[in-house]
Formats: C-alpha cells, sequence, structure tokens
C-alpha cells in the first residue's frame, strides 16, 4: 500500500497517546486526575495493532498472489519483517540489559526467551522490558499467518487469508475466554499481554485491509460504518480510564474491550483514509510517525532515567519535567532512527526487494 498521510497522522497520534500515558506520573504533583491518562497507553497500542495488520494484510495478499507458488514469497516476507522490527529490538533489549542493576533495576532475565520472543506467548509478560509485550504478539502473527496459510491453502492467495483470519480470530477470541474464565483472578494487563490470546487484534487489521482494498461491496458498508466505528472510541476511552480494579474484576471487559478498541481504531482508519491532510501539519507528523517504533522501545528508558537521576517530581517542576520527556523521548528516538534503524532498512530495501 502506497504511503498515506492519514495513517501517519494515526501513527503519530498513536505513540503521543502512550508517552501521554506514561508521563502522566510526572503531572500528579500538579494534576491528580492525571491518571486517567492511561486510556492512551491502552488506546495507542490497539491503534498499532490494527495500523499493523492493515498495512502488512496488504502486502501479503499482493506477495502471495503474485507469487509462482504457495510458498515461495513467505522467505522474503520473514526477511523484510525481521529486518523491520529485530534489529531495533535487540538493540533496546540489551540496552536494558545493561542496566537492570542501575536506573532500571530488575531480575535478570531469560535471554534466549526474549531474543526468541517466548517470553509471553501463554503467560503474562515479565517485568523486565515490560514494553516488548506488544512485540512479541506482532512478531507472532507475522511467524504464523505464513504458515496458517501454506496448510489452509483454499486455490487462491484471497480465499486462503480469509480461511486464515477466520481461524486465527476464533482461536485468540476462544482462548481469551477460556483463561479468563479459568482464571477469573488474571489482571487486565495481564490478559492484555499473553501474546496468544491477543492475536484477533492485528487479525481485525488485516481483515479491514482485506474489505477495504479488495471486496468492493463490503468496501462501501465499510466506508459507511467507518463514522459510526470510529465513535466507539469514546467509550473505549471512558472505559480505559476506570481505576485497574474495575478492570480487574470486570470478565466481560478482559474479554470484549479490545476487539471494541480494534474495531474503533478500523473506523477511524477507513474514516480518514481519504481525508487531505495540511501540508504544514503533515510536516510535524511525518517525522513522528518514523521515529514512533524507536520512541515506544525507549520512552519508558527515558522516564526511568530521570526518575533515578533528577530529584523527585514537584509542584514546581512538574510540567517543566513532563516536556523534558516528551522532547528527549522524540530526540533520542530520531537519532537512533537516522543513525540505526532508517540505516538497516535502506539496507534491507536493496538487498531483500
Amino acid at each position: 500500500m502506497k504511503s498515506n498521510h492519514w495513517l501517519d497522522v494515526c501513527r503519530a497520534s498513536a505513540i503521543l497517546l502512550v508517552l501521554l500515558s506514561h508521563g502522566r506520573r510526572l503531572l500528579l504533583p500538579i494534576f491528580p486526575d492525571a491518571q486517567l491518562f492511561k486510556f492512551g497507553g491502552f488506546l495507542g497500542v490497539e491503534i498499532f495493532f490494527v495500523l499493523s495488520g492493515f498495512l502488512i494484510g496488504s502486502i501479503i495478499i499482493e506477495k502471495s498472489s503474485k507469487s509462482d507458488s504457495r510458498w515461495h514469497w513467505i522467505p522474503k516476507f520473514w526477511g523484510r519483517r525481521f529486518l523491520r522490527t529485530y534489529p531495533n529490538y535487540l538493540l533496546f533489549l540489551l540496552l536494558n540489559w545493561l542496566i537492570i542493576d542501575t536506573w532500571r533495576p530488575e531480575s535478570a532475565p531469560e535471554l534466549w526467551r526474549y531474543m526468541t520472543f517466548t517470553q509471553s506467548l501463554l503467560s503474562p509478560h515479565p517485568s523486565f522490558f515490560g514494553e516488548a509485550w506488544s512485540l512479541v504478539i506482532e512478531e507472532i502473527f507475522y511467524f504464523f499467518i505464513p504458515i496458517l496459510m501454506l496448510f489452509t491453502w483454499q486455490g487462491s492467495a484471497m480465499r486462503t487469508l480469509l480461511v486464515t483470519l477466520f481461524i486465527l480470530l476464533v482461536f485468540s477470541l476462544m482462548m481469551r475466554i477460556i483463561f479468563v474464565c479459568l482464571d477469573p483472578e488474571l489482571t487486565f494487563n495481564q490478559v492484555r499481554s499473553t501474546a496468544l490470546l491477543r492475536l484477533d487484534s492485528i487479525m481485525i487489521g488485516v481483515l479491514t485491509s482485506y474489505i477495504y482494498c479488495h471486496d468492493k461491496i463490503w468496501r462501501d458498508v465499510t466506508i459507511k460504518a467507518a463514522p459510526f466505528l470510529a465513535l466507539l472510541l469514546m467509550p473505549v476511552i471512558i472505559i480505559s480510564m476506570q481505576p485497574d480494579e474495575v478492570m480487574d474484576d470486570s470478565l466481560l471487559l478482559k474479554i470484549l474491550l479490545f476487539p471494541i478498541a480494534n474495531l474503533a481504531a478500523a473506523g477511524l482508519i477507513i474514516f480518514g483514509i481519504n481525508l487531505e491532510v495540511n501540508n504544514l501539519f503533515y510536516r510535524f507528523v511525518k517525522p513522528v510517525a518514523r521515529w514512533s517504533y524507536s520512541a515506544y522501545l525507549v520512552n519508558l528508558l527515558v522516564l526511568s532515567a530521570m526518575e533515578f537521576y533528577l530529584p523527585n517530581v514537584t509542584e514546581d517542576t512538574a510540567i517543566l519535567y513532563w516536556l523534558g520527556f516528551i522532547f528527549a523521548t522524540l530526540i533520542v528516538s530520531a537519532v537512533i532512527y537516522n543513525v540505526f534503524e532508517r540505516n538497516i532498512l535502506l539496507w534491507r530495501d536493496h538487498w531483500i526487494k
């Protein structure tokens, strides 16, 4: 799918929502209700999931449809996705491991599990490098969907993808229902960070891509429904503002809030995908969107460094610290993107078409 300004707006908005959520503790001395900003972490990541599925879904359809066999496209797909996500992930895994005895103290992790994205397949993500939980879900998606397409081949790539989507959507939802019902003590965040219970979030993005790009009848229906789906963002925000205990005590929220948020994100994407984005505004949005992956990985490191090395936040320093956190995260992520991430991507694009 060609570059689309609205998708960059969604990506930039998602990372800014995550930063709003993670930085909220710095505002508590002057704004106790800043705790409500925790909705940003939940919603931002769910938008990322749907965006990822929407973009990768179109790639899967294109590559698998043009391939001269049902499997020839898979190695290049895996190679490109590996080089998109793994180098940055490995860099920040190493950084987090190096500081476990200093400004981000944690118990020593099983590094082999992190390096293979198996640290949270059927159990909640460990506390070490906690932000990696969403990357496990994405990597499991990248790995399994081509394999499932091999085993469910229906004669055409698009029919096969639909069957695969149905299997993964049902599997993930049923697993979440089973886990939550068998262990009601599981917290919302524990359910949220268990990879095999969450694959349906990305699948909703893939399904949205299929409908929008390859099914004219359902595309028209989806475009008409998009504004109403996007309105679901309001109840999602209100619910995810609630105290953790409210979320943890509700079996329905632990099962259904994720797909509701994903449908809202899908509606947001389709609602604005053909909108004209002001050029001046886009000049700000575009770099933030490009830096978003690095910013996601680095922001909690920046926050923990500030809390370790700087005096405790007070009423007088709250705004200064909060702005410092936002700008430091964006500056560091810009450097990492331009010095490291971008060069890996250029090398990938040169060698793996």
